[in-house]
């Protein structure tokens, strides 16, 4: 939404894990609400590749009990309500997307919609990798970044 209302002092985008809209099943929003811890660990398990969930997930459980556990609620309700699909034509700013190729939060469908749909946009999508695509392959999404912004 940045670029949409501030394209023009942007030079430029890189989305990470994302998409145009970002649908979050009722049963998710629920257990976020109901069980936050219970829904929070399902979540990592799904949304972190099982190679690195012995070293990854538990920095990033760490690093989210700290806001609290209506947080993960409200980000998700902010997803569910999340939605540009109609608005991507406006954005005509160079744009690297990012994607896991394993994130089922969200998936690389939704990374291949806003690539045909932003003219001009680079995809990249890295292996071994899910919607913690930066915590999982660091070095080498630090490099697809360097090499884009040496592209300006």
């Amino acid at each position: 939404t940045i670029a949409l209302e501030y394209g023009s002092a942007l030079g430029g985008l890189i989305l990470v894990g994302t998409g145009a809209r970002l649908r979050v099943l009722p049963e998710v929003l629920e257990a976020t609400r109901s069980t936050p811890q219970q829904a929070r660990d399902r979540l990592l398990k799904m949304n972190v590749i099982e190679a690195h969930r012995t070293t990854i997930a538990p920095m990033i459980k760490q690093e989210q009990v700290e806001p609290g556990p209506t947080i993960l609620h409200r980000d998700l309700m902010a997803c569910n309500i999340f939605d540009c699909m109609d608005r991507l034509a406006e954005i005509s700013l160079p744009t690297l997307i990012i994607c896991g190729i394993d994130d089922s939060a969200t998936p690389v469908k939704y990374s291949k919609f806003l690539h045909s749909h932003l003219k001009g946009s680079t995809l990249r999508v890295f292996p071994n990798a899910a919607h913690y695509v930066m915590r999982e392959q660091p070095e080498e999404v630090n490099e697809a970044i360097r090499e884009w912004l040496e592209t300006f």
